[in-house]
């Protein structure tokens, strides 16, 4: 009895100890093979709420600290928690295209005494709306430290130039009818489109302010390039899944160049489905 109370007490203060703050970094790896750099940072009360921040993508150009919240359950050892609103961006994308981030009941596991969170997550638009599904992999950033990289280089903000990649700036995934807003400097459009997985054959239209420019595009791994004079203020394009291939989605990677300013998306699309980007100039 007493070597049970005492182990007790031991596994109390045990999680007193560790579920003050939490800090993980890894990945978020979508349902379509997109893989975006995570960071998680938070604090739980002796209640079991979490409070803290979360940063996207911080080894890009679009590096964005989010404030979140949720619970943990003592019990089962896991996590729940959702974005709930931007603290900091460096995107220029429009606040209604944000997709935030939420997990329910993510693992905590621990290995050789290094700690360990994964689990399935979701995103959604402001209007909740889903844009976003798959896996989250993270571990403990006290593993990085104990191998000697310091707290500084893992915070997102501060990284230096030498380990960013702004060639690969931030994916959104876009289904139907979802619709992207920028603001563009260049008197030209220039889009890049090719296939999001195996070429099998993706077809498309491509309507620019309401006029057909292109009728059943077959999409295929290499990049076609798209151009078209910005000599209006506004510019509306639209993009509809003509079929779905060989093998469905339709999943087509879409690159629009604004001078220096590349914006990447992915549509995940059903036939007859489309999205909307506008683009109007930025004066």
């Amino acid at each position: 009895m007493y070597r049970f109370i005492l182990t007790f007490i031991c596994l109390q203060i045990h999680l007193t100890a560790w579920t003050q703050n939490l800090e993980f970094i890894g990945t978020l790896k979508t349902t379509d093979k997109i893989i975006l750099s995570y960071k998680l940072n938070i604090n739980i009360d002796s209640s079991g709420k979490i409070s803290g921040e979360s940063i996207t993508d911080f080894l890009g150009k679009n590096s964005t600290k989010s404030k979140v919240s949720g619970t943990f359950n003592k019990q089962l050892y896991t996590v729940s928690f959702k974005e709930i609103e931007n603290i900091k961006t460096k995107s220029k994308a429009n606040p209604q295209n944000f997709c935030y981030v939420q997990g329910n009941e993510l693992k905590i596991l621990t290995i050789k005494g290094n700690q360990f969170l994964q689990g399935k997550f979701s995103g959604y638009f402001p209007n909740g709306k889903l844009c976003a599904s798959g896996k989250l992999n993270m571990v403990s950033t006290s593993v990085f430290e104990k191998i000697g990289v310091k707290r500084s280089k893992l915070d997102s903000l501060n990284l230096s130039d030498s380990i960013k990649n702004p060639s690969k700036p931030n994916k959104l995934i876009l289904r139907s009818g979802d619709q992207l807003d920028y603001k563009w400097n260049s008197h030209t459009i220039v889009i890049y489109i090719w296939d999001g997985k195996n070429e099998d054959k993706d077809k498309i239209d491509i309507y620019i302010n309401d006029i057909q420019y292109y009728s059943k595009l077959e999409i295929s791994n290499k990049k076609k390039k798209l151009e078209h004079l910005f000599s209006e203020d506004y510019v509306k394009i639209k993009i509809i899944a003509y079929d779905e291939g060989i093998s469905p989605p339709n999943t087509i990677n879409i690159l629009l160049q604004d001078d220096d300013q590349l914006h990447t998306l992915t549509s995940v699309l059903k036939k007859g489905e489309q999205i909307n980007i506008n683009l109007s100039k930025n004066k």
